[in-house]
């Protein structure tokens, strides 16, 4: 067998996360999987949506997109919810114009910064904390220590 193509190999990273799910508050959160056509190829639209990233990224740099996109959305410890197919995940733009930059950009390696996806705790009573987290009565004892 030969070596495998770019876009199979985009759409097998894609697929190794199909049928995973994951509880997002309280709601079960699906990876969309596809499948290949009865002769073995991939839909239209699946090979324009991969041959047209491919156009300007590697396919590393996809399948670590599709790895981190795949680690905030199957995990209960981030917030990030929203369900994509791998050809919506590799078109969607984060705006309406027309050059705004492709959703899954924020996912590339280069750009991906894991911890502001993270979930955190709220304070049980945040309106006492200030904006570097610091209560009223640290901020009472700093200020008469000085």
């Amino acid at each position: 067998m030969g070596k495998q193509s770019p876009v199979d190999a985009v759409f097998e990273r894609w697929n190794s996360y199909s049928g995973r799910i994951a509880n997002k508050r309280g709601r079960p959160v699906l990876w969309i999987g596809h499948r290949r056509r009865p002769d073995g190829s991939l839909s239209p639209e699946i090979m324009a949506a991969v041959n047209s990233v491919l156009a300007n990224y590697s396919v590393e740099e996809i399948n670590g997109a599709i790895t981190n996109y795949a680690e905030v959305l199957l995990s209960p410890d981030y917030f990030w919810s929203c369900v994509w197919s791998l050809p919506e995940f590799l078109t969607r733009k984060q705006g309406r114009e027309k050059d705004s930059p492709k959703q899954f950009w924020r996912f590339l390696p280069d750009n991906f910064n894991l911890e502001s996806y993270r979930l955190f705790d709220q304070p049980k009573q945040s309106s006492e904390l200030n904006f570097d987290g610091s209560t009223e009565d640290e901020i009472t004892a700093a200020f008469a220590e000085g």
